[in-house]
């Protein structure tokens, strides 16, 4: 995706983890612009503030400092309406995370195009469930980390993206692909980044939003 989307109605559906990760890099603004919404119109998940206020695995995997830095672009988003199809959320809640759940429930009743995540196992879960009407209406548009990384490093060089990431060193993924000998050239660091989206597309029953569909993908 070389440009911003033509901008969107609606609302952007964003899990804590993936949250952080692009509040912290300073690129939440220009990530939502690629999928066609402004900032306003990303919505969290209700948790996400006391996560992050009091969440030992945040705090153990991200650092108290920038917790601290972006608690305030958190809590400036709206929070996600929660669904009204009670059925459909107790399905999905069987299988991951309550938020998880919540945000995916809440992209289908609304009709969200997209869901930004980080909770690369609820998408496998969801994937391996019998939920087959949840996994036809979510095909292509679930976004994880690793299609976003594509999208920024496809437009600038891998060195400045590293930059923008540098305080999340703690992240496992970030810190393979964003490595200082992983980032040296764009087919070094998009093979990186690819390796990490293939191994979670192959048990995405097509879940998964592909930013490249010519190089990303099997």
């Amino acid at each position: 995706m070389g440009r911003s989307m033509r901008r969107r109605s609606g609302a952007l559906l964003v899990d804590t983890d993936i949250l952080i990760a692009l509040a912290s890099s300073g690129t939440l603004e220009s990530v939502a612009s690629k999928f066609g919404f402004a900032v306003n119109q990303l919505r969290r998940l209700d948790a996400a503030v006391p996560q992050i206020r009091r969440g030992k695995r945040f705090r153990d995997v991200y650092g108290e400092a920038v917790l601290c830095r972006i608690l305030p672009v958190v809590e400036s988003l709206e929070v996600i309406d929660a669904p009204n199809n009670l059925e459909l959320l107790d399905q999905l809640n069987r299988h991951m995370d309550s938020g998880e759940a919540l945000l995916l429930a809440a992209a289908i009743e609304n009709g969200c195009p997209y869901v930004l995540t980080g909770d690369k196992n609820a998408v496998r879960a969801l994937a391996e469930s019998r939920i087959n009407a949840c996994i036809r209406a979510l095909q292509g548009r679930i976004v994880i980390l690793e299609a976003v990384l594509w999208m920024l490093v496809a437009e600038n060089q891998p060195a400045e993206v590293r930059e923008w990431f540098r305080d999340l060193t703690d992240h496992k993924t970030l810190r393979v692909v964003l490595s200082e000998h992983v980032t040296v050239d764009h087919a070094t660091c998009q093979g990186a980044i690819r390796s990490y989206y293939d191994e979670v597309y192959r048990d995405a029953n097509g879940l998964l939003y592909n930013p490249d569909p010519d190089r990303l993908g099997l």
